[in-house]
């Protein structure tokens, strides 16, 4: 009995599956971003006035130095419209999915820290990982399919 293509298990080395991949995550950094932008948290009045005079004792304190910009890349600029999209995606994953993915790309959290804050056994982490990527692109895929149709 012959498999199909289409029902072969995808196998991590595949130039198809790691463009997949990097475009995923692309797409979720960029919603990364776009989160942090607008933040869903409340701010207090206090916490604004600290911030401020921080800021502005840094700006006080501040040598100015030289250094070669080229070295800082600069995050390329959010693409808004897909980062609420990714949004509308995400609100509808479940819990774990949902929060692992908040907690490496908008908090990012460190993978031991995220682990322990979501209490995800480490060797089950990247699995967890890859099968919330999957999950967010594949509803992305839905989504898009059914923009163009």
């Amino acid at each position: 009995m012959h498999r199909s293509l289409a029902a072969s298990p995808v196998r991590s080395g595949d130039a198809l599956h790691d463009y997949e991949r990097s475009a995923t995550v692309d797409r979720l950094e960029n919603w990364a971003r776009l989160m942090r932008l607008h933040p869903h948290r409340a701010i207090s009045m206090t916490g604004v006035a600290c911030a401020e005079l921080k800021r502005r004792k840094w700006k006080q304190n501040a040598e100015p130095q030289s250094f070669d910009e080229e070295r800082f890349d600069k995050p390329p600029p959010v693409d808004h419209r897909d980062g609420w999209l990714v949004e509308r995606v995400w609100v509808q994953l479940p819990d774990r999915a949902k929060w692992l993915l908040k907690a490496l790309y908008i908090l990012r959290l460190h993978p031991d820290r995220a682990c322990r804050a979501l209490k995800i056994a480490h060797r089950h982490f990247e699995a967890d990982r890859r099968a919330a990527e999957n999950l967010v692109r594949n509803r992305l895929q839905l989504a898009d399919f059914a923009k163009v149709a």
